[in-house]
C-alpha cells in the first residue's frame, strides 16, 4: 500500500545543534546543492538569524536546489514537532542501497495535517487510510488464540518492507541450506538470476 504525489521538494527535519547542522550543510553542498535565495548556506547554522528569518519573513523552511534537476531540499527553520520526537517514532528504509531515516507514518500524517494545503490534507487522508487498511490487515492475519510472542512476530513482519522480507527469507533460505534442511541445490525457478533475490514466477 502506498501514496504517491508528484512533489519538487524533500522535506528535512534537522537536528539543530551546531555541529549536525553543519554536517548537513555540507553533506548538502558536496552533493552540489546551493541556497536558492541569495544568502551563504552557512547562515542557516546561525540560531539568531534562522529566527530573524522566522520573524522578518515568515518563512518555514531554508531552500536549496541541486545543481540540476529536482528535487529542491527544505530544511526546517524549527522542526514542526519536537526533533527528538520525531527521531524515536522515525523509520529506517532503504534507498538505493543507502539507509535513510524517515518520518513515521503517525508523525506524517500530523504533519500534513497541521501543513493545512488542500494537498496536504489529501495526503493526510489517503495516509489515514492506508494507515486503517494496513490495522485491519494485521488483525485479520492475527490467527486466534496465538501466544503473545508469536503475534508481535507476525505483526514485525507485516510491517516489514518488500526489501526487507526478500532479505529475510534469502537469509532463512541460506541457513536451512547450511543446516541440511533444504538440497544445496535449489530448483531452477528459484535460482536467483542476479544472485541476490529470490523470485516467483
Amino acid at each position: 500500500m502506498q501514496h504517491l504525489r508528484a512533489t519538487g521538494a524533500v522535506d528535512l527535519v534537522v537536528d539543530l545543534a551546531p555541529e549536525q547542522v553543519h554536517r548537513t550543510l555540507n553533506a548538502l553542498e558536496r552533493a552540489g546543492f546551493r541556497p536558492y535565495v541569495p544568502v551563504s548556506a552557512s547562515e542557516f547554522a546561525d540560531p539568531a538569524r534562522r529566527a530573524e528569518w522566522i520573524r522578518s519573513k515568515a518563512m518555514l523552511v531554508f531552500s536549496l536546489r541541486p545543481s540540476q534537476g529536482v528535487p529542491m531540499v527544505d530544511l526546517f527553520l524549527e522542526p514542526p514537532m519536537p526533533f527528538d520526537h520525531l527521531w524515536i517514532r522515525s523509520v529506517v528504509v532503504t534507498m538505493r542501497g543507502v539507509p535513510v531515516r524517515v518520518v513515521g507514518l503517525d508523525d506524517l500524517i500530523e504533519l500534513k495535517r497541521r501543513a493545512g494545503r488542500p494537498e496536504d490534507l489529501a495526503d493526510a487522508e489517503a495516509l489515514a487510510e492506508i494507515r486503517r487498511l494496513a490495522e485491519t490487515a494485521v488483525s485479520r492475519e492475527s490467527a486466534p488464540g496465538l501466544p503473545p510472542d508469536r503475534e508481535a512476530l507476525l505483526r514485525t513482519t507485516l510491517a516489514l518492507s518488500v526489501d526487507e522480507r526478500v532479505a529475510w527469507l534469502e537469509a532463512m533460505i541460506v541457513i536451512a541450506m547450511e543446516s541440511g534442511a533444504l538440497p544445496k541445490r535449489l530448483p531452477d525457478q528459484l535460482v536467483p538470476r542476479d544472485g541476490r533475490s529470490v523470485r516467483s514466477g
